[in-house]
């Protein structure tokens, strides 16, 4: 009876070991498993490249900000820009109050270029606009048109180069020109000017004649060609012929410009036409003052 006793507890006890041992192994088992899947997941997760969107949203935020740094950089610039350009051209008008009583008339300014902010950098603007319409000029009616190019910030300085333009009617043509006869007037016509001129015909008599001429310019000299002649006097039957052919004979006729222009211009071209004469200079070593509409040479 002990010995049966005995024998079955040892069988429960063998059975007992038996059975933990096959749940301990049955857990490490499971454990195992789902630490390989967790571990597997980890790896392909860190293989992954990054995610795309999440770059590209980087882009835009960067974009953005780089948009609104630029536009307000740009933005100054611009006024800036714009006030350079209102502040020289305000600067430039006042040639006009610079020339004193000599100029009468409201002066129009332009400066060119798109951006004069980077030019005032430099040290010059590179093209100045100076006109006036209307305008009356040592008492001369007129219009002129003033281009200067490579014009230094340093007032005492010259600009690299001015053209000017002027441009007058027959109201002030013959204060602008002098006529080349004492008491003489010039008159417009096509591409010639005519001017009177008085002639001793035979006899003694004193003959008038209109004069057709066609001018030439060089430095500050205009010449006066004749090219046609009309006896204007009534002599009766007196032939005029000897005398319309004396005065298409004579040597051009030349006419001081000098002290209608400013120290160191030299005239370029004159064109005439039935409406005005427009006279084309160039000006060397001169500012942008008062002195370019008030000083003038002198005729040797």
């Amino acid at each position: 009876m002990g010995v049966w006793r005995y024998c079955r507890r040892s069988r429960i006890s063998i059975e007992g070991e038996h059975g933990v041992s096959e749940r301990n192994e049955t857990e490490v088992s499971a454990n195992q498993v789902l630490f390989e899947r967790l571990n597997a997941a980890r790896i392909e997760q860190e293989s992954e490249p990054p995610k795309k969107r999440r770059t590209g949203r980087r882009w835009l935020v960067t974009g953005i900000v780089t948009v609104v740094v630029l536009g307000l950089v740009g933005g100054a610039i611009v006024i800036a820009n714009n006030l350079v350009r209102d502040v020289a051209q305000d600067s430039v008008k006042s040639l006009g109050a610079s020339a004193g009583a000599t100029f009468q008339g409201p002066l129009d300014v332009k400066i060119g270029g798109d951006w004069p902010l980077f030019q005032l950098i430099s040290g010059s603007f590179d093209d100045v606009r100076v006109s006036a319409e209307h305008a009356t000029l040592r008492g001369v009616p007129l219009s002129f048109d003033v281009r200067a190019q490579g014009v230094p910030l340093d007032p005492k300085k010259p600009a690299k180069s001015v053209q000017m333009t002027t441009v007058v009617d027959q109201d002030g043509l013959n204060e602008f020109i002098k006529p080349p006869t004492e008491g003489g007037t010039l008159t417009l016509g096509d591409g010639v000017f005519g001017y009177h001129e008085e002639v001793t015909g035979p006899f003694g008599i004193k003959l008038g004649v209109q004069v057709s001429a066609r001018p030439a310019v060089s430095g500050t000299t205009m010449t006066l060609t004749p090219v046609g002649a009309e006896v204007t006097s009534s002599v009766g039957n007196i032939n005029v012929d000897p005398i319309v052919q004396a005065v298409l004979g004579k040597a051009p006729i030349p006419v001081c410009l000098a002290d209608r222009l400013p120290p160191g211009a030299e005239v370029k071209s004159l064109t005439v036409t039935p409406q005005n004469a427009t006279i084309v200079v160039d000006v060397k070593d001169i500012v942008l003052t008062g002195d370019l509409l008030s000083s003038r040479g002198k005729c040797e």
